[in-house]
């Protein structure tokens, strides 16, 4: 039998440029992730527009259940602010926290004007009344 002293391994250049390689696919896999236009900021972005649309559904369901009983015939067709004002509270989960829903004005079976505030998934929101038209907006932490 012969014996060869031949070792086998890889070579330093090899592992100089495995190791490059290496480091910029992690910092292309961090860029992103943690960038501006990454993962986490469309995640949060795509949070805020679910809670958002989640308040307009709310804020239709009370409106048409406000607009629906102040019709029925029992009611004869009298709009009855105070059961509004309730409707509107019970239609939002309990962890909504709404704040300043009682400065909502009401005329002609719709909020006319006014603005409540709340929190639901730790998202603050804003709706706004205008001729009885909402608006739902995003309201910064803060203010």
């Amino acid at each position: 039998m012969r014996k060869t002293n031949a070792q086998g391994g890889i070579t330093l250049i090899a592992l100089v440029v495995t190791i490059v390689v290496l480091l910029i696919l992690a910092g292309i896999t961090i860029m992103f992730v943690f960038s501006n236009d990454g993962i986490f900021a469309t995640a949060n972005q795509a949070k805020t527009e679910s809670v958002l649309g989640t308040v307009r559904d709310y804020v239709s369901n009370a409106q048409f259940q406000v607009f629906a009983e102040s019709y029925a015939p029992e009611n004869s067709a009298t709009f009855n602010e105070a059961k509004a004002q309730e409707i509107m509270t019970a239609n939002f989960p309990t962890d909504a926290n709404l704040e300043g829903v009682d400065s909502l004005e009401y005329a002609n079976h719709a909020y006319t004007t006014g603005t409540f505030t709340g929190t639901i998934n730790g998202v603050n929101f804003t709706v706004t009344f205008a001729s009885g038209v909402p608006t739902v907006k995003e309201t910064p932490a803060g203010t």
